[in-house]
């Protein structure tokens, strides 16, 4: 009935389009068939190919006359013939191929049979022998096995063999004549095994054999001379069974026949008179129920079966009808139903299981591109469709008739080029949009056809969309905007927007959604003629995706769908607004089309079909391997049918298809499988005598042991499918190495691991779809890596032996290390003992010594009033001198303490200088004089004048001091002190008459803090001898002690010390940093002076101290000192001391530096950076000695630097200099020419900016007469009691006479460039009346203005 149905409707089709303007001729439309080739070119062995199987695990093999060859989806591999390799094939001429039961394939070859077993990767030839010897030789022509395992194999002239795998039995059945039970010939083409276990025979020339395994007879079927009732041709060479029991027998020369085997009847079909599809059958196969595959010389032909016909399918939509190879011997169905033929010339043609897109093309002929663009695609009626295309107009589809002819072409309208671009069928009116011929309406009844905006020279004739709303108004978009058609004045109308429209779409509620091409999107609401306007926004998420829209649609949910040009998918709903879909897993961003149907979308772009479930997030992408002819789709080009078949419109021809109810459950894949494994980049074969990793192939191992040299691994893998073989993915990992999964695809299906560590490793592979949909059949290969011989467990278990040796060896070692540890431990914890200790003595020497010299000030200052009284009797001078005598002894000590803790924290420093050495010992023996008088000691000198020495000074006496000091401890009666030159330096012998030193302690002594046993009638510290030691050793020499030459009780001290290398050397040249400022330096060059202080009777002025210290004793005695001669104020502390310099302004600062809350330095330092008090002069007082901490009292700009103990008599000549100084500049200042004045070294830095400041404010203002202390505090942003005290203290001079200096000398300077009459200079300086100007000039330079003009040279007028 459906073939009834195809005619009628062909007819009716031909006689509708003979009524078509122009009756243009019809021609079937020509179907893209979804196949494809495999030959040489493509890595089979050979393109003569007559058998085909399917093994176990999926792969595919060929049978050709050049070899075995399998095929894994991806990758051909051959087997042929290798001479002296027993293993290899023995024959590459197959003429059939077999998979039995076990996975073997059997091999049918011209010299018999092989047996290929793929878990082994091995031939073997099948030679066994029957009872009486016979065995399978020469040509075989096919092997089949039966359903109770016996394997039946088919010969050229040998007969039929029968082999019995569990008996081990083979049998051979051969012709015998005259015995009609007997097989009817020797030569058999091809054998079968019906359902009910008869095997069936067809032999070259003597017809058909049914063997029956009950009766072991032969039945024979021959073709009779009268022809009735029996087989057609006595050559058969393909034999099957349908579903029905019928059997059907492919002949050589008459066609096909079919045998009823309830009935007995032999029906022939035969079409020799037609296209020859019958002729020469070289394989028979029922597809399915009521299908019957025919393979001849014509090629492999599909045919319907029924009790009355056979007729070709010729069904578009099945998967197969008809190959384009001739010659087909072999066939497979495999298990993914796909379909393989095996050609004798042209190689493998392949069919796929699945067709669901029927695709046609539309091109006049294959040589011409014109017609084959589809761009628009319209509904006429059931089953017929108005194609528009891009050159040549419209065709006209039949799909039920499968024909395609011209609708309106170019040639119709009278153009060389007619693109149309949209078209709609409106009740009986076709409208069309043309490009450049704006809108046509064709009234499908009377073929006439009306013209709007049709001017090529309008825009407005570039019409691309066209749309019908549910009011029934025709909207179109065009190049320059949107127009309606106005039924009642027949024309378009323009209206907003005024910008290129790409599509046009409607939602439920009415209103209208316009697409731009560039200008994003709008809607338009008619209720309410209200235009909106949608743009992209980058800063919100919230809005459409770009402006550029190619494509509209709206589901079933009244979601408006947005397809933009490169940009994706978005979606838009009053609820949620817009929402763009960027993580889609889009093949393309280019959206051309977007379908509703039911609850999913069908989306084209320019790579391919989309199918997308909005509530799911699903999403499935179809492509050339799932039957697409081409994966580019047109713009908007593509409708759903009234009977639900969606049709799409691509850049050749035309996709149709019916939708499928489920797409996304459509996942067939199988598991991967690894088919090589290299190492170090070369492949790896198996083999038995373990040479190799692999004792088998890679496709069936689960396990590889690798040495510790194998360290680079390499894999490829495949998933067997042949449906979809370009769209697999793979991921994979190895674990022991990788963390995550891998992605790969199809054609890079191979990953290579380097420098793999001794261990245990995992290769996991799975295989997806492109949808991502993975496999849960996941491939596993274990890979162990051994270690080297010397990470072995026999290696370990002596490396174990061994470390135990070890440790037992070091053991007993570190137990006699651990001894002498202790023991020296001990003896550090001793030294250190001793080193804290003496650390101790020093820290609290040095401390002591810090606080004994304030109590030394204490002594000396009082001692020296009371000794300048004249009222003390002699005998009570006597006691004050012994007082002042030891005074200075304690002094010298504490200096030695000082001294001794700079030398050991490293901290002393050699300055070398020259020095008479001879006049330096006898100033030292004239000091030590009087002690030495007293205790009737004898000095002894042998020192001759001049003895000159490079040396340190400083150094050199507390060496001469120490020895002498040292010797006058121990001497009775003489001590001898006898110095001498050598060329290399000075020899110093120093000795006594005293007990002596013991030998035992004559290195001890220059210890520190050691004294001799026979110590007891001599006091010290022990240090002395030490400081000498350290001090020529300084200065490169050394000292010993020994007993007395001439053998007498004492003492001999020897020290030598060499001349200082010149590199060495840092001779000072009066660099030394002195302790007396430059106050007393001036004090002791003036005549006259010393260190008696200048009375307050002998000052004009009684000055002001201020006096800081936090030592109330010393407090109290500098006011005692201090008080007879100055106003004396006296603090306790640094912070105080600033409190009282604010409402106070002394002449001179006396502070200690160590006080707790704010010391001197920074008191000082604050001092001289406050422009209130910078001008006051600051005596620093301290226990400090040392160099830095002097240079640090200066640069905190200190007047003076004072060290305890100190002279009070020292102090007040110190005050009583810088207040001299404070005097002479600020007569300096009132007697100077103020433009002249430069302080240098005599003026604090702030003082000096102070009165340049104050000089620049004046001269500035010089003119004005009113200008003041007030003007003047303005300026300087001062105080006007800060002006006046601070001009006071630093220049004697109030602000007033400051001022007046400062304009006298700038007249003075006007009068000697002679630019200005005496009576202007005094107006442009500032002066009211000429008069006064002139008194306060002979005031201030002892002549009038007129007389010091007159004085001057002429030259300089």
């Amino acid at each position: 009935m459906k073939r009834i149905f195809r005619c009628i409707a062909a007819f009716l089709f031909l006689l509708y389009i003979l009524f078509l303007p122009g009756r243009a001729e019809s021609a079937n439309a020509s179907v893209y068939h979804n196949l494809r080739n495999y030959t040489v070119d493509d890595g089979l062995s050979s393109n003569h190919v007559y058998g085909i199987v399917q093994d176990s695990i999926g792969f595919i093999w060929f049978g050709t006359d050049n070899g075995l060859c399998r095929f894994d989806g991806c990758e051909f591999r051959s087997y042929t013939h290798t001479d002296g390799d027993r293993s290899s094939i023995s024959s590459n001429n197959i003429r059939r191929l077999m998979l039995d039961s076990h996975g073997q394939i059997w091999l049918a070859l011209d010299n018999g049979v092989d047996i290929y077993t793929p878990a082994t990767d091995r031939f073997r030839h099948f030679d066994v022998r029957t009872s009486d010897g016979a065995c399978v030789t020469g040509q075989t022509t096919e092997v089949i096995e039966d359903r109770e395992g016996e394997i039946w194999i088919a010969t050229v002239n040998s007969g039929l063999f029968r082999w019995n795998p569990v008996t081990e039995c083979l049998t051979v059945y051969r012709h015998v004549p005259g015995d009609d039970t007997s097989i009817a010939q020797d030569y058999i083409s091809t054998i079968y095994e019906s359902k009910d276990g008869t095997i069936w025979i067809g032999t070259y020339s003597e017809g058909l054999c049914a063997f029956s395994k009950q009766t072991g007879c032969f039945t024979h079927y021959r073709k009779e001379t009268d022809g009735w009732n029996c087989i057609s041709d006595n050559s058969i060479d393909a034999i099957t069974e349908d579903s029905y029991g019928t059997l059907w027998l492919g002949m050589v020369s008459s066609g096909l026949v079919r045998f009823d085997r309830s009935t007995g009847r032999f029906t022939n079909y035969d079409d020799r008179n037609g296209e020859g599809r019958l002729q020469r059958i070289h394989c028979l196969a029922e597809r399915a129920p009521g299908e019957l595959l025919v393979c001849a010389n014509s090629g492999a032909t599909l045919y319907r079966i029924s009790e009355s016909e056979l007729r070709p399918i010729e069904d578009t939509e099945v998967p197969f009808m008809r190959t384009k190879c001739c010659n087909i011997f072999s066939f497979l169905y495999d298990r993914e139903g796909n379909f393989w033929f095996g050609s004798c010339y042209e190689g493998v043609e392949f069919h796929p299981a699945r067709n669901s897109f029927t695709c046609y093309a539309t091109r006049k002929n294959d040589s011409s591109d014109r017609g084959k663009v589809v761009s628009a695609v319209c509904e006429l009626k059931d089953g017929q469709y108005l194609l528009g295309n891009e050159n040549d107009g419209i065709l006209l589809f039949d799909r039920h008739a499968g024909m395609v002819v011209p609708y309106r072409t170019a040639q119709n309208v009278g153009t060389a080029i007619y693109n149309v671009f949209s078209m709609l069928v409106d009740d009986q009116t076709l409208w069309i949009a043309a490009f450049q011929r704006g809108i046509e309406a064709v009234d499908l009844k009377s073929r006439t056809v009306k013209s709007y905006l049709a001017d090529p020279s309008d825009p407005s004739s570039r019409v691309f969309v066209l749309f019908r709303s549910s009011s029934g108004r025709i909207w179109a978009g065009t190049s320059v905007g949107l127009f309606y058609y106005d039924r009642f004045e027949d024309r378009f109308v323009t209206r907003d927007p005024k910008v290129r429209i790409s599509d046009i779409t409607e939602d439920h509620a009415g209103r209208l959604w316009i697409a731009t091409n560039e200008d994003g999107l709008y809607s338009y609401d008619a209720r309410t003629d209200l235009l909106q306007h949608y743009r992209y926004d980058p800063d919100d998420p919230a809005t459409i995706s770009r402006n550029a829209v190619n494509t509209l649609a709206v589901d079933r949910t009244n979601r408006l769908w947005i397809g933009t040009n490169g940009y994706g998918l978005c979606s838009y709903n009053e609820k949620d607004g817009f929402v763009r879909h960027e993580t889609l897993p889009l093949p393309s961003k280019i959206i051309q089309r977007i379908i509703p149907e039911n609850d999913r979308l069908w989306i084209t772009t320019d790579r391919g079909l989309i199918v997308f479930y909005p509530a799911t997030g699903q999403l499935k992408r179809y492509s050339r391997a799932d039957g697409l002819h081409t994966e580019q789709f047109m713009s908007n080009s593509g409708i759903l049918t009234s009977d639900g078949r969606i049709v799409l419109g691509t850049t050749d021809g035309i996709c149709t298809f019916p939708p499928p109810h489920d797409i996304m459950g459509n996942l067939n894949l199988y598991p991967v499988i690894i088919t090589r494994f290299s190492l170090n980049g070369l492949p790896v074969s198996h083999a038995e005598d373990r040479s190799s990793p692999l004792s088998v192939p890679v496709e069936y191992t689960r396990k590889i042991t690798l040495s510790h040299r194998q360290t680079s691994v390499g894999f490829r893998f495949v998933s067997p499918t042949y449906l979809f073989p370009g769209d697999c993915r793979y991921r994979y990992r190895l674990d022991g190495l990788d963390d995550h999964w891998s992605m790969t695809d199809s054609r890079n299906a191979s990953v290579n691991y380097n420098n793999l560590r001794p261990g245990e490793y995992c290769f996991r592979v799975q295989v997806g779809n492109g949808d991502m949909q993975w496999n849960s059949d996941e491939t596993k290969l274990w890979i162990r890596v051994q270690p080297s011989f010397f990470r072995s467990k026999g290696a370990l278990a002596g490396y174990v032996v061994l470390t135990l040796i070890v440790i037992a060896v070091g053991l007993y070692y570190w137990m006699r290390r651990t001894e002498q540890q202790q023991r020296e431990k001990i003896e550090s914890v001793k030294r250190e003992n001793e080193r804290n200790l003496y650390e101790q003595r020093i820290s609290f020497f040095t401390n002591i010594t810090h606080e004994i010299r304030t109590p030394l000030s204490l002594i000396i200052g009082p001692l020296e009033q009371v000794m300048k009284s004249h009222r003390i009797s002699e005998e009570d001078g006597e006691y004050l001198a012994v007082i002042k005598q030891n005074y200075h002894r304690l002094h010298s000590l504490v200096n030695q303490l000082l001294d001794f803790r700079k030398i050991d924290s490293n901290k002393y420093k050699l300055r070398y200088d020259i020095c008479d050495v001879g006049r330096l010992v006898r100033e030292q023996l004239a000091m030590f004089g009087p002690t030495a008088q007293q205790r009737r000691i004898r000095l002894i000198e042998e020192i001759p004048d001049r003895l000159m020495q490079i040396t340190d000074r400083e150094a050199l006496t507390k060496i001469i001091s120490n020895l002498l000091s040292n010797a006058l401890r121990f001497a009775a009666e003489e001590i001898h002190i006898c110095i001498d030159r050598r060329d290399d330096g000075l020899v110093m012998k120093v000795w006594d008459d005293g007990p002596g030193i013991p030998a035992e302690e004559r290195e001890k002594v220059f210890e520190a803090f050691y004294q001799t046993r026979n110590n007891g009638f001599a006091s010290g510290v022990g240090i002395g001898l030490h400081l000498c030691r350290i001090f020529i050793r300084l200065m490169g020499g050394t000292i010993t002690a020994t007993e007395r030459p001439d053998g007498k009780s004492g003492a001999l001290l020897t020290a030598f010390i060499p001349e200082p290398a010149s590199e060495k050397m840092d001779i000072r040249v009066e660099t030394r940093l002195n302790t007396e400022t430059v106050g007393q330096s001036q004090l002791q060059k003036e005549p006259g002076t010393n260190l008696a202080i200048q009375r307050p009777s002998a000052m004009t002025v009684r000055h002001t101290v201020m006096v800081v210290d936090d030592d109330s004793n010393i407090l109290d005695f500098l006011v005692k000192v201090l008080g007879n001669d100055y106003f004396v104020i006296s603090t306790d502390s640094g912070g105080q001391a600033l409190n009282l310099l604010r409402n106070n302004d002394p002449d001179l600062v006396v502070s200690d530096i160590m006080m707790a809350d704010i010391d001197g330095i920074e008191l000082c330092r604050r001092i001289k950076n406050d422009i209130s008090t910078s001008h006051i002069p600051v005596i620093l007082l301290t226990a400090r000695t040392g160099i830095s901490s002097k240079i640090e009292g200066f640069e905190c700009g200190a007047d003076a630097y004072i060290e305890k103990p100190f002279s009070p008599d020292q102090l007040k000549a110190q005050i009583s200099s810088l207040l001299r100084t404070r005097d002479e500049i600020r007569r300096f200042y009132a007697g100077k020419f103020m433009t002249e004045f430069d302080t240098g070294s005599q003026q604090n830095r702030l003082d000096e900016e102070f009165i340049l400041k104050c000089r620049d404010v004046i001269i500035a203002h010089m003119r004005n007469p009113d200008l003041s202390v007030g003007l003047l505090a303005r300026e300087l942003a001062m105080g006007r009691t800060l002006i006046f005290r601070k001009l006071k203290a630093v220049t004697g001079l109030t602000p007033n006479d400051f001022m007046k200096l400062i304009r006298l000398n700038e007249a003075k300077r006007m009068i000697i460039e002679g630019r200005y009459r005496i009576t202007e200079i005094g107006f442009l300086t500032g002066f009211s009346s000429s008069s006064y100007f002139a008194k306060c000039f002979a005031k201030q330079f002892g002549v009038l203005p007129t007389e010091f003009l007159e004085k001057q040279d002429p030259g300089t007028q």
